[in-house]
């Protein structure tokens, strides 16, 4: 079957969110009226929304029934696009929005780019957090600004990475010589390589469990040596 327009493709809801966002200009370094709309869109749905200092805007989502015990997924796309158009096309990309079609079973946009990068990508987030019907854990949808001009986002997504990082290396650390590289950074202690009182004092216990442990093996072998016969018989001998 033939689809005229873009809205009709599957998923829906990807697509519509789409070309709603599409409605919206939003090229690189003036992405103020794309940054409120997605303000709006995720007050519209009742979630929380941040916006940073830098403009990136942050919508959490709470985790469905029954899944509030699994890890926050975080989902990340910039909502800039890069702003080109062919020579003979008059389009002002700061007050129209990305007019698309499809041909040939391609989506397409007339005279312009079309913007699904990172188009799609927020419209694939948009559509989870806008789902009633999809279980998911704890959401957290990060959009930044700058990527196509400035690399604002691969700033961020490389702090992140290199944080991310650090945190693993802490904890493979911290396992594998019990220190407390972790807790250092989040500042509950001075000294990450002291042991916390409660590891000192369960050293301690190990320390005593295995001097019990190596006591009760010198018992048994003093038990076998006063049991065996040639033992028994050499008493007897010496008494005589």
């Amino acid at each position: 079957m033939f689809i005229e327009n873009v809205r009709d493709l599957e998923p829906k809801a990807i697509w519509n969110h789409f070309e709603d966002l599409n409605a919206v200009p939003r090229p690189s370094k003036k992405e103020e009226r794309v940054r409120q709309f997605m303000i709006d869109f995720g007050k519209s749905l009742n979630l929380e929304v941040v916006e940073d200092k830098i403009g990136n805007v942050i919508i959490k989502k709470p985790a469905t029934a029954g899944m509030e015990d699994r890890e926050t997924v975080i989902l990340q796309s910039h909502i800039d696009m890069v702003h080109q158009k062919n020579a003979d096309t008059v389009f002002d990309f700061n007050t129209q929005g990305i007019e698309s079609f499809i041909e040939n079973d391609w989506v397409k946009a007339k005279g312009t780019t079309l913007g699904a990068d990172n188009g799609m990508g927020v419209a694939a987030a948009m559509s989870l957090l806008s789902s009633t019907d999809i279980k998911h854990p704890r959401l957290e949808a990060l959009f930044t600004i700058d990527e196509e001009t400035g690399m604002t986002t691969l700033s961020i997504v490389l702090l992140i990475g290199g944080i991310s990082s650090i945190a693993l290396m802490a904890c493979y650390l911290d396992a594998k010589f019990q220190w407390r590289l972790n807790d250092w950074m989040s500042g509950e202690c001075s000294n990450p390589f002291i042991k916390s009182k409660a590891d000192q004092h369960q050293q301690k216990l190990d320390e005593k469990d295995a001097q019990i442990e190596k006591l009760m093996r010198r018992i048994e072998t003093l038990e076998t040596i006063v049991t065996e016969p040639a033992y028994e018989l050499n008493k007897k001998i010496n008494a005589w």
